[in-house]
């Protein structure tokens, strides 16, 4: 896969940037996935379920608890120690969820615990 890495450089430069468009962040997940070798399908979905690709969704269904989710993949601040700017970074947020798919597929629902990246 040594080939996507100047594409995946690409990618951090833009989102660096700013540039956090659905497409953008679509397309560096895809490539993000494939280097680390997990179905981007399945990356790209959580993305879009979670949050529509909007790098700085917000939810706060659990405030009676003191706890929110943030960014692309819904990051809860009550389960993981990830500061509001590493949840809302797109580059970040890709690789908590590459690096924690395979513990359990429905692992935003809360019904598995996920350590941090």
């Amino acid at each position: 896969m040594e080939f996507l890495l100047p594409v995946l450089l690409f990618y951090y430069a833009q989102i660096s940037a700013g540039n956090t468009s659905p497409e953008i962040i679509r397309d560096y997940a895809v490539v993000e996935s494939l280097v680390a070798g997990v179905d981007p399908q399945v990356v790209v979905g959580v993305i879009k379920k979670e949050s529509g690709f909007n790098p700085n969704a917000l939810n706060r269904n659990d405030m009676a608890q003191g706890c929110h989710s943030r960014g692309l993949v819904q990051i809860r601040s009550c389960n993981h120690k990830t500061t509001d700017q590493e949840a809302y970074n797109p580059i970040y947020s890709v690789n908590f969820l590459i690096k924690n798919i395979d513990k359990c597929t429905t692992w935003w629902k809360n019904t598995c615990p996920i350590k941090d990246i």
